[in-house]
């Protein structure tokens, strides 16, 4: 069942957050990306989505085990100081 969580509803931690991460595509990009996520607890690896029409973009998905609101405002903050990193979804 895929509920979607209403802004009053209490998250129960720990909880797997699928994060899904758009960046320019650059050399390296996914290397960067997984080279900050390290510290956190990764459930899956870094999976390789879409590429944009014209190839300027590319999307990535990854699960991390999350274990307070704090630190899943970190993975987002931690993720949007990479470099080519434009969105976390």
């Amino acid at each position: 069942m895929n509920e979607k969580l209403n802004s009053n509803q209490e998250l129960n931690f720990p909880l797997i957050c699928h994060y899904r991460i758009i960046a320019l595509n650059i050399p390296e990009i996914a290397l960067t990306i997984n080279v900050c996520l390290k510290k956190f607890e990764i459930k899956t690896s870094l999976q390789k989505g879409n590429t944009s029409n014209k190839g300027k973009y590319l999307s990535f998905g990854i699960d991390i085990t999350i274990n307070s609101k704090e630190e899943m405002q970190k993975v987002n903050s931690e993720l949007l100081k990479v470099e080519g990193v434009k969105m976390v979804l």
